[in-house]
């Protein structure tokens, strides 16, 4: 062994030796100092050189475990900045990650087509009631049997309340409607109102702006009330503010990264990261000695105020109230950002932005949570939306979700969504189909607003129909990144928007999340990861 280990390194990198007599065994005797020897490995012999390998072997075991133990116990910086945007500790409720079978949700190419969805199994038998409150004139909210959040009356809603029975007041011209065609109209324009809630959401632009014309053009149609047409001009006017609010940050996350030469650190509270390349649509952090590759619309909020900070802004006051706007949205399903965004608000007040930062303030309540407006009807049975579910299909000239072209299929979930029908068991058979076609497109925001809508008309008892279906049929082998990232912002709305219901818990969210999981691991989507793994908790 001695012998052997010179031999292991360059001759000019040796330590100089000492001069003795070469042993009569010595093979390398005849050799001259000058002379340049390739080193071979050489078969070993005898007992003691097989130790060689087992110690070689022992210390790239150590090596590989050391390495492996380093990179497990990793920690994402945006678990940690989740957690504490959460206001939860680092080490409590830890969760295992699920571990999903892959076949579950990727389609087999050999395979037939999956099924289309099926209408709700099961709907409370709530039609006595529904209709003698129909009768009555009755237009509140109907009892359900699943516990829901208590509502709170703030003097803000009470105001809102007022500010909008006064414009129904104002057009005595308009014949009264029924309570069926109230909650019908109320019903089109939750789903108009929400699909650029959850755009916003996003912080997708683009999306949310298409959404907002959709808003502005149901303002003028006459199928729909007069207090509903007044409300969905109020919102149209709040969603142009907040998407003007959403694209002033944007913009100044960009040019912010753009600004800071590579390597420069983004600093949020005691974490520390390097800034290491910025482009249009995403950012390359370096955290730990790991590079995290961001978009901008994914970025948590404590991150891109940060980074959003350390360039130059073009309007403090402006910044500012981007800022609050950006929290207010996110606030839907992080209702503790509403507190974060206070002291943005407080200093462009006193700025002389009263308006703006008072519809700011305004957004964080949804316009359609007034009492006055009814949210439910009698539950349809299965055969009446089954029927109904027929004579549309035939009228529209289709015989079953799967079976929609994909040239056809934006006209007719648009048909879906928004043509009026002062029945139940056709809006319900309608947001059925249109879920369902929506899926099979990858229309993922149709999806998720369907979904809660047909959850305000009815009250299925198995939801797995109802929510787990379209999003299997989503889950495709040739989903690219983009398609992936909006479906995980998806499931995790859903998760969040139906937390309180026990049958929603009990049957589908697990599935959800794995489904979200899977996607967030396959993807690498460090940044929606501690958001997933929160709703396992």
């Amino acid at each position: 062994i001695p012998q052997a280990i010179p031999l292991a390194r360059p001759l000019e990198s040796a330590p100089q030796q000492t001069s003795v007599a070469p042993a009569a065994d010595d093979q390398f005797a005849g050799i001259s100092d000058e002379e340049t020897i390739r080193v071979r490995p050489v078969r070993a012999r005898g007992k003691r050189s097989s130790i060689v390998p087992i110690v070689v072997t022992l210390l790239v075991i150590s090596v590989i475990g050391g390495l492996v133990s380093f990179l497990t116990s990793y920690k994402n910086v945006f678990e940690v900045l989740a957690e504490r945007e959460q206001g939860g500790s680092t080490k409590t409720n830890v969760t295992t990650p699920f571990v999903t079978d892959l076949g579950e949700v990727k389609a087999d190419p050999n395979e037939a087509d999956p099924e289309p969805l099926k209408v709700p199994k099961k709907f409370e038998d709530l039609a006595a009631s529904q209709a003698e409150r129909i009768q009555n004139g009755s237009g509140g909210k109907a009892a359900t049997s699943e516990p829901s959040a208590p509502e709170k009356t703030s003097n803000d809603d009470m105001a809102r309340g007022s500010e909008s029975k006064a414009m129904d007041n104002d057009d005595n011209d308009t014949p009264e409607v029924s309570p069926a065609e109230q909650a019908a109209s109320a019903s089109v324009a939750r789903v108009a109102a929400n699909l650029v809630r959850s755009a916003l959401i996003r912080r997708d632009i683009p999306a949310a702006k298409t959404a907002n014309e959709r808003i502005n053009r149901l303002a003028g149609a006459d199928f729909l009330s007069a207090s509903t047409r007044s409300l969905l001009k109020k919102e149209h006017a709040q969603n142009e503010q907040m998407i003007g609010h959403l694209e002033v940050f944007l913009d100044q996350l960009r040019s912010a990264a753009e600004e800071m030469p590579g390597g420069q650190d983004v600093k949020v509270g005691k974490l520390i990261m390097g800034l290491l390349d910025a482009n249009p649509t995403e950012v390359t952090l370096r955290r730990a000695g790991r590079n995290e590759v961001i978009p901008y619309s994914d970025l948590p909020n404590s991150v891109a105020l940060a980074l959003g900070d350390q360039g130059s802004k073009k309007s403090v006051p402006k910044w500012n109230m981007a800022k609050a706007a950006d929290l207010i949205i996110m606030s839907q399903y992080n209702p503790s950002l509403q507190e974060k965004a206070e002291p943005f608000l407080t200093q462009s007040i006193s700025d002389g932005y009263d308006m703006e930062c008072e519809a700011i303030s305004a957004y964080s309540d949804t316009l359609w949570q007034e009492e006055h407006l009814p949210k439910r009807s009698a539950d349809p049975t299965l055969d009446q939306v089954a029927a109904e579910l027929k004579e549309f299909r035939a009228a529209n000239g289709y015989k079953n979700p799967k079976g929609v072209k994909p040239e056809m299929a934006p006209a007719l979930i648009e048909e879906l969504l928004f043509s009026f029908t002062s029945e139940p068991k056709q809006r319900v058979a309608r947001l059925s189909d249109a879920i369902a076609i929506a899926a099979g497109q990858r229309e993922f925001d149709t999806v998720l607003v369907a979904t809660g809508e047909l959850y305000q008309l009815s009250n299925p008892v198995h939801s797995d129909d109802m929510v787990v279906t379209p999003i299997n049929r989503c889950m495709r082998t040739d989903m690219t990144a983009a398609q992936a990232r909006h479906l995980v912002h998806t499931i995790i709305a859903m998760v969040k928007q139906h937390s309180e219901r026990r049958n929603f818990n009990k049957n589908a969210k697990d599935k959800l999340v794995r489904h979200a999981q899977t996607l967030v691991e396959e993807f690498e989507f460090s940044a929606l990861s501690p958001r997933v793994k929160q709703l396992a908790k």
